[in-house]
Order: C-alpha cells, then sequence, then structure tokens
C-alpha cells in the first residue's frame, strides 16, 4: 500500500492516507469523515457502559437530568484527556488495569462466599470423614519412611562396617607437632 502510495504521489506523499485523498471529491471525503467518525463512536461505545453505571449510582431523583449525564460524559471526558496526557503510554496501563480487572472479576466468580450459617450436620461429619482420612494416610506414610529410613541406616552401616574392616590393617602412630610441621 506505501509502495503504491508512493508510486502515484512521488515525494508530495503525506504521513496519514487521509492527507494524500484529493480534497475536492465526494468519495475522498466520505473516506476522511468515516476515519474519523471511527475512534468518536469507539469512545462513545467505551464510554457508555461507564456513565450508565456512574448513573446508577446516583439517587432516582437525579438520575434521569440532563444536567446530571452531561456532568458525568465531561468527567469522564476530561479525566480520559488528563490520563493520556499524564500517561503516554496509556496503552500499556489499560492493558495491566484490564487484566487485574479480570483476574478479580474471575475470583469473584469462581470463588463461592462460604456463609458459616450453611455448614450443618453433614459438613461436620464430611470433615470427619476427611480428617480421618487424613490421618490414615500420614500413618502410612510414616511407617513407609520409617521403613526406608531404617534400611538406609542399616544399609549405611554396612557398608561403614566394610570401610572400618578395611582399615583395620592400617596402623597409625601418634606423632608429635614437632615431628609434623618438619
Amino acid at each position: 500500500m506505501a509502495v503504491l502510495g508512493y508510486l502515484i504521489y512521488g515525494h508530495n506523499i503525506q504521513p496519514r492516507i487521509t492527507l494524500n485523498l484529493p480534497a475536492e471529491k465526494f468519495a475522498s471525503k466520505v473516506a476522511i469523515y468515516t476515519t474519523l467518525v471511527g475512534p468518536i463512536a469507539k469512545y462513545i461505545l467505551t464510554i457508555m457502559p461507564i456513565a450508565s453505571a456512574l448513573e446508577s449510582l446516583l439517587p432516582l431523583r437525579y438520575r434521569n437530568w440532563k444536567l446530571t449525564r452531561i456532568m458525568i460524559n465531561t468527567a469522564l471526558l476530561v479525566s480520559t484527556v488528563v490520563l493520556a496526557i499524564a500517561f503516554p503510554s496509556f496503552q500499556s496501563l489499560a492493558s495491566l488495569i484490564g487484566a487485574i480487572m479480570i483476574v478479580l472479576v474471575v475470583e469473584a466468580c469462581c470463588l463461592p462466599e462460604i456463609d458459616e450459617d450453611d455448614y450443618d450436620e453433614d459438613d461436620k461429619e464430611a470433615d470427619a470423614v476427611w480428617k480421618a482420612i487424613d490421618k490414615r494416610m500420614d500413618s502410612q506414610r510414616k511407617d513407609r519412611r520409617e521403613a526406608r529410613l531404617k534400611q538406609e541406616i542399616k544399609k549405611y552401616r554396612a557398608s561403614n562396617q566394610q570401610m572400618r574392616t578395611k582399615m583395620l590393617d592400617v596402623s597409625i602412630e601418634p606423632i608429635t607437632t614437632a615431628e609434623y610441621f618438619e
């Protein structure tokens, strides 16, 4: 596309495609206005649910006032502009916030609330059964662990005994410090 634009317009090519279109033609005007309307419509579609949510937080008598809607929408627009100026790479910040919000929403949806009033006799019985199973499994693991440890100690002592037997032939005579440093 860029190569074709350069071939058509030569050195007079502009960085944006809409700047290269002839301004006097109707099709060019439609393309330019469509390009302008896209981001505005996208912004409106993104902000409207937020504005509606904020409006629903207001008392009933203020919800249907036109002035209230104008103030909320203006505040959202101003806050968006301030954020865009404060954070030039706002896309990264928005991605981070989106990821955090998704984690929080998924966590809130997937983790049911546990109410202590719902804890009844069946739950107590199930807890007792699981506790007994855990105790039995711990006992079995302990028995296996102790048996394995005894086996390892026996094996170590057997190999250590062989070393003692091998070292019986070696006689070590004590030496004095003077002899050591000679």
